[in-house]
């Protein structure tokens, strides 16, 4: 098993921007009448999946793990978010 590589504070802050910085896409999106409300709600799930797989593998120690353990987790957020928008576009119908 590897050891434990924690972020640096640089590149935590700089994680924790992106993650600040996809948070407010996601609001634009969803928030702006000129977007149809299909392609924002996809969009804004889609960036949670981003930043879901962001935390993971920086901030639970996934980077570290071996690859089995992030193919898990990385599987994991595709098949839930794909999941979830191929629900909501079903249920639009």
């Amino acid at each position: 098993m590897k050891t434990p590589v924690h972020p640096s504070p640089r590149q935590a802050t700089g994680i924790w921007l992106l993650l600040v910085a996809a948070t407010l896409v996601s609001w634009w999106l969803v928030e702006r009448r000129g977007v149809a409300a299909r392609i924002a709600t996809s969009s804004a799930l889609l960036i949670a999946g981003f930043k879901a797989r962001l935390v993971l593998q920086h901030f639970m120690e996934l980077r570290s793990a071996s690859s089995i353990w992030r193919n898990v987790f990385d599987a994991w957020v595709i098949v839930f978010v794909g999941a979830i928008v191929a629900g909501y576009w079903i249920a639009l119908r």
